[in-house]
């Protein structure tokens, strides 16, 4: 059951453990790019294989992803969907992070009633991070575009992290700024960095938060959440 708990950097944290958070846009379906993110860490440090933490919009609160009647879902995705490649996080103890193999370590995927369909992408040989709370580190930010390209499809991004953007130890004013940066082209690449889209079909009437992470443990814990609508 997804939880408030406290954190590493002594704040309060949303914990998510197998399970699906949801949340209301306060602009409904009145929106053609949305930008999700957070600032997140996982807490533990075990090797995970088939992963799925995924950043997306469903069509109200009830029927989600989670639901096997979902009444519409899309979302960008870190980690491994369905195909081989990409599916798995390695706990590194020195530097206190989880990394990916960063082939095919991205994706989008949708859902409508049970079916789910994924599309994966990424980068072949090049390590993805994301701050795991044994380190005592700030958390590092995760983030995901939605645009709208109309008739049911959406174009997905999900936003990777090098080592060398994790090491920065982003705060709560440098995930807001990163939030803002449209382009991604000032303040952002500091911290984060520039994917590939990939487009899923669903419906068009999505007005709910959702972010989703498949593994009890380790858990996920979300210091920060924000989504921020440019059109």
């Amino acid at each position: 059951m997804a939880s408030i708990v406290e954190n590493i950097t002594g704040n309060k944290a949303l914990q998510l453990g197998n399970e699906e958070f949801v949340r209301k846009m306060t602009w409904g379906n009145n929106w053609n790019w949305l930008r999700i993110g957070c600032r997140a860490s996982l807490n533990g440090s075990a090797t995970l294989s088939t992963i799925r933490l995924q950043l997306g919009v469903a069509n109200g609160d009830t029927d989600t992803w989670s639901s096997s009647n979902c009444a519409g879902y899309v979302a960008a995705c870190c980690g491994a969907i369905t195909n081989t490649g990409g599916t798995t996080l390695t706990w590194d103890g020195t530097n206190y992070r989880y990394s990916g193999p960063g082939v095919n370590d991205s994706g989008a995927t949708s859902k409508l009633g049970s079916t789910v369909s994924d599309t994966q992408g990424g980068t072949n040989g090049t390590l993805r991070y994301i701050a795991s709370s044994a380190g005592g580190s700030n958390p590092s930010i995760l983030m995901a575009d939605i645009v709208r390209v109309g008739g049911g499809t959406y174009t997905c991004y999900w936003r990777t992290v090098t080592s060398t953007q994790l090491a920065q130890l982003p705060t709560f004013y440098d995930f807001l700024r990163c939030m803002e940066d449209n382009s991604l082209s000032s303040y952002a690449p500091t911290y984060i960095g520039g994917a590939s889209g990939m487009n899923r079909t669903t419906v068009d009437n999505l007005d709910t938060l959702s972010v989703y992470w498949n593994y009890s443990t380790p858990t996920i814990e979300i210091a920060d959440l924000c989504v921020v609508r440019f059109n």
